[in-house]
């Protein structure tokens, strides 16, 4: 693959997570379906890290989880270290052990969601004892984790297309 269309790749790719994190955030929560609300920049993340190196992988989940950190209610940097974790673990797994598989994706995309909303209700909620805690990790956070878990049925074909569409350029443009 040329260069350029590897950096015109990864370009495309940075803009459509700076997109989707303006759609989420811009939409707020007329996506949230009984105060579960989807991480749409995770599951996207999953999909990009799968076709990536892990150097990318790492920060274009570090840009897109400073991204969430700006606009949530804790602003302590915990989505940029998650998403940065979880894009690496899948780059490096893809790299490592795994094929690059959509079963894989929906693999990892369910273990991210549900690690990173556990985990942030656990930092965030239950560390600091406020009452219905465990309700609200039911009603919340578990059923935000599946609901995030469906958009690799989006992201996964649309990175797939972005990949298939650099790699036929640099085809045509050497023949």
């Amino acid at each position: 693959m040329q260069k350029r269309n590897l950096y015109l790749r990864r370009a495309v790719f940075a803009v459509l997570a700076a997109a989707v994190g303006c759609i989420q955030f811009a939409l707020g929560d007329s996506l949230s379906i009984a105060s579960a609300s989807p991480m749409l920049l995770l599951p996207l993340l999953i999909s990009i890290s799968m076709n990536e190196n892990a150097f990318f992988s790492v920060l274009i989940g570090a840009f897109a989880g400073v991204f969430v950190d700006m606009f949530s209610i804790s602003e302590d940097g915990f989505f940029g270290v998650a998403f940065a974790v979880c894009s690496f673990a899948a780059s490096s797994l893809v790299i490592f052990t795994f094929r690059r598989t959509f079963a894989a994706a929906v693999i990892f995309t369910a273990f991210s969601s549900v690690a990173v909303n556990v985990l942030y209700w656990f930092f965030f909620v239950a560390l600091k004892g406020y009452g219905g805690m465990f309700s609200l990790l039911l009603s919340k956070y578990i059923p935000g984790a599946f609901y995030t878990f469906f958009f690799i049925l989006v992201f996964y074909p649309l990175t797939g297309l972005v990949c298939r569409l650099t790699s036929e350029r640099s085809k045509t443009n050497e023949g």
